[in-house]
């Protein structure tokens, strides 16, 4: 009889110290609900416990990065519910733009996800919000399943 796998709370919860470490404060890591796309609330990360380790610990640097930065205070998440096209723009940009800002406190695999064309359009989430509210063309982020498909939420 083999031993019962962790739960996978507890499997994810190996991460706590390196979101805590990226975000600059304290969070969680749990799963997401089946199918579900990773995602944050600002005090817990929600990833797919099915994902390989590598695509965990992506999509953990992505959302930590982006609360590190402010990218999703209420006054730019306000603007962003229920858009989805504008979502997608606005992460586009500044989620690499967040990964940069963080570089240091990044694992090395993931420094090299980091598009610095994307992340050098934008100095703040007010310049990302405004560059996704125009009418430049901008790449769409990574989609689920490929590296770090940790954007969209």
């Amino acid at each position: 009889m083999s031993p019962a796998s962790p739960d996978p709370a507890r499997r994810l919860d190996r991460f706590r110290l390196l979101a805590s470490g990226i975000a600059g404060r304290s969070l969680d890591v749990m799963p997401t609900a089946p199918g579900e796309h990773p995602w944050t609330d600002g005090t817990t990360i929600f990833l797919d416990d099915g994902t390989s380790a590598l695509g965990q610990v992506a999509a953990l640097a992505v959302q930590a990065s982006l609360i590190a930065a402010g990218s999703l205070e209420p006054g730019v998440a306000r603007r962003l519910v229920g858009r989805r096209t504008l979502a997608r723009r606005y992460l586009a940009v500044e989620g690499h733009r967040a990964l940069a800002a963080n570089e240091d406190l990044l694992p090395r695999p993931v420094r090299s996800l980091i598009d610095r064309h994307a992340a050098a359009r934008a100095d703040s989430p007010a310049a990302s919000l405004a560059l996704a509210l125009g009418r430049e063309a901008i790449a769409d982020p990574p989609a689920r399943g490929g590296p770090p498909c940790a954007w969209l939420g």
